[in-house]
């Protein structure tokens, strides 16, 4: 029987994306970007290409955290002008503050964790994202209540998919796999890491990928209501 939900945060509870892009614009306007860049998009696109590199590095253990939050911002400048570390390390520092001030949820995030807390499941967050903000925008986007533990990569010592990852997890709640469901937006990460070692996983396919994936997926969290069941959980 199912006990355990394991939320990944970014892109599953809290919406990286609108929240992100807030964030991209405000820093844009900060640092005086128009002269620079040919327009905003320019800039974003072109943030969101070195940015998904450096993850995808980081992820793989070929650079560290600080090359992540930095780099991203050094490698965009230095594709139009000529920037200085210092610049690129000052705006890593205002894009993380900006981010973790923005409280967006994806559709029906609370409702569902709600309902879910009603039949008394113990629902966790797992997440690769940087401690520096991830407390924070689990606390300021109001999903405090509805969790019970908080589990980064940075503090496990492992990241998702890696099987380390999921097994510290479950000793640390004290559980099994049998017990558990992870619910991600990332096939990789997070439903192939979960099923990896036996857990129960949900794929939360919110932009309508076309991926040949046969396993269980979602559109809305509203649906992961019934897909758990409708049985509720004694404590």
């Amino acid at each position: 029987m199912i006990r355990h939900i394991l939320f990944d945060l970014d892109h599953t509870l809290w919406d990286f994306d609108g929240n992100s892009l807030e964030a991209m614009h405000e820093l844009y306007g900060h640092f005086d970007l128009e002269g620079v860049f040919a327009s905003f998009d320019d800039f974003h696109e072109r943030y969101l290409r070195n940015n998904a590199e450096l993850w995808r590095r980081y992820a793989a253990g070929e650079v560290d955290k600080a090359t992540v939050c930095n780099g991203r911002f050094f490698r965009t400048l230095a594709e139009v002008t000529e920037p200085t570390p210092e610049l690129a390390a000052t705006m890593g520092r205002f894009y993380l503050e900006a981010t973790s001030r923005r409280t967006g949820l994806m559709p029906n995030a609370l409702q569902t964790l709600s309902a879910l807390k009603d039949r008394g499941y113990c629902m966790s967050i797992i997440t690769n994202g940087f401690r520096e903000v991830q407390y924070t925008k689990i606390s300021r986007s109001g999903l405090t209540p509805y969790i019970s533990g908080v589990f980064i990569s940075d503090e496990v010592g492992a990241m998702k998919p890696d099987p380390l990852f999921f097994r510290r997890v479950m000793e640390m709640l004290g559980t099994t796999s049998a017990e558990c469901l992870v619910v991600g937006d990332n096939l990789h990460s997070d439903i192939l890491g979960a099923l990896d070692v036996g857990i129960r996983a949900v794929y939360y396919n919110s932009r309508h990928e076309n991926y040949p994936y046969q396993g269980e997926q979602i559109s809305d969290l509203s649906q992961l209501v019934d897909r758990v069941g409708e049985e509720c959980i004694d404590d």
